[in-house]
């Protein structure tokens, strides 16, 4: 399914709420959603660069393969994040919303109007 972001937005659990996509509402992104995609998401460099920065995360390289068959293969000495940036090597791939995105989020969709609403 092929969806248009206009927006994403986290929300802290004291109920603040911030935008990925920063001041400017004019970087909307379609995307594409795909319960078979292992990760949260994938995302442009910048928006990804804005998701560390919001969730106070510091990169310690990129990682391939830690998700497999569903079983997470992690390392008990730091938290891993499901999420790609795309860049160099794939930076011509859509950005994706995968089965561990859609485990925290409800999507409707109204057939009739084309349109659909993620929360």
């Amino acid at each position: 399914m092929l969806v248009r972001l206009s927006d994403l937005r986290m929300v802290y659990p004291n109920g603040i709420s911030v935008s990925l996509f920063g001041q400017s509402q004019s970087t909307a992104l379609n995307a594409c959603i795909d319960p078979g995609f292992a990760n949260v998401m994938n995302l442009p460099y910048g928006h990804y660069l804005g998701f560390e920065r919001i969730c106070r995360y510091e990169d310690i390289g990129r990682s391939f393969g830690v998700n497999f068959y569903g079983e997470l293969v992690a390392n008990a000495t730091t938290n891993e994040l499901l999420t790609n940036s795309i860049q160099e090597a794939n930076e011509n791939d859509m950005p994706m919303l995968g089965r561990q995105f859609l485990s925290a989020a409800m999507l409707m969709a109204n057939l009739d109007a084309q349109t659909s609403t993620l929360w």
